[in-house]
């Protein structure tokens, strides 16, 4: 799929994208943070055996059986137990043919021997190197003329709102109680599985992860958020087959008649009850009736969207939505 050209919202997609930069550099900054732990990551037991998620779309189960990992941050070396690890993310790792290779296609985008389709098919392909390649499309980009920007902003951006990519150069080790980012020291991480201990090299590994750090967030659909322009956007990007959980509560009121999630029950609009609280996934996704609590697959990728099924936003009143899923 070609990625969009249209140069009539450029200075919004700039102002777009400097904020969307400008909250990343702030956040790469934080080197080492810490956070309370979740109840529920508190009462589950870390299995014994994580996920190593490798390049290529590789993967083995095992066990970490170094005793600890080490990691260099700008306050010194901190030494952490692999028993207290819930998941590790390595910044990720380009080659030099890959580099040389992501630089070319950089710089054709634009230029005057490239035509509209070839442009697009560079854009698509530069897209590819997702994280691996950001350090060197951000660098291009500060080189670029302006009507390149645009088209290598897009990519950044895209880049940026994929929750699964880690930016920047640090590594990423979260504990049951904190989360650190900074340089693993160790070139190769160790690896039990099926009775055999695997020297993996850093550079091949993307994460091990024994229980995936759990994402929270309350969020409040309010009767203006209507499913016709006013959505509840709710800035959390699913993927195809993550599982998530909705926990819908509150009530509003339409000329003194107080009403739940399940909406007004002797009013219905396209055989759904008017007033009814829903969500879908994209914005080609199709709403669907959030009336109770849910365990959901997602079906497709895209951003969490809320709202209430065709209403008159004049009611009083709000919705509470509490989701919870994996961190990605």
């Amino acid at each position: 799929m070609s990625l969009p050209r249209s140069r009539h919202h450029r200075a919004p997609c700039r102002r777009f994208l400097a904020a969307v930069l400008s909250t990343f550099a702030f956040l790469s900054s934080l080197v080492a943070d810490a956070d309370e732990p979740t109840e529920s990551a508190m009462s589950k037991a870390r299995p014994e055996t994580a996920t190593v998620t490798l390049v290529e779309d590789q993967a083995l189960v095992g066990e970490l059986i170094d005793a600890t990992i080490q990691v260099d941050t700008k306050y010194g070396k901190l030494s952490i137990p692999t028993e207290d690890i819930l998941q590790i993310r390595m910044r990720p790792a380009i080659s030099e043919e890959e580099a040389a290779e992501l630089r070319a296609l950089v710089r054709r985008v634009g230029s005057a021997d490239d035509s509209s389709s070839l442009t697009d098919e560079n854009l698509n392909r530069i897209r590819e190197y997702g994280a691996r390649g950001y350090a060197i499309i951000e660098e291009e980009m500060r080189r670029a003329d302006e009507s390149r920007k645009d088209d290598l902003g897009i990519v950044l951006t895209s880049i940026l709102l994929d929750t699964s990519a880690l930016i920047g150069p640090n590594d990423e080790i979260v504990t049951k109680r904190f989360t650190v980012r900074g340089k693993i020291v160790e070139t190769s991480l160790q690896i039990r599985c099926l009775g055999r201990v695997l020297d993996v090299p850093r550079q091949d590994i993307i994460a091990v992860t024994y229980q995936a750090p759990e994402l929270a967030k309350t969020f409040k659909v309010l009767p203006n958020h209507l499913e016709q322009q006013s959505w509840l956007t709710t800035g959390v990007e699913l993927r195809k087959g993550q599982k998530f959980e909705l926990s819908p509560s509150g009530s509003m009121t339409y000329n003194g008649r107080s009403f739940g999630p399940q909406g007004l029950s002797n009013h219905s609009w396209n055989s759904r009850s008017v007033g009814q609280l829903q969500y879908r996934i994209g914005a080609s996704g199709a709403w669907v009736p959030l009336t109770a609590k849910m365990e959901v697959k997602a079906d497709q990728s895209g951003e969490l969207h809320l709202s209430i099924h065709h209403f008159n936003n004049s009611s009083t009143g709000e919705f509470k939505v509490v989701l919870r899923t994996e961190r990605r």
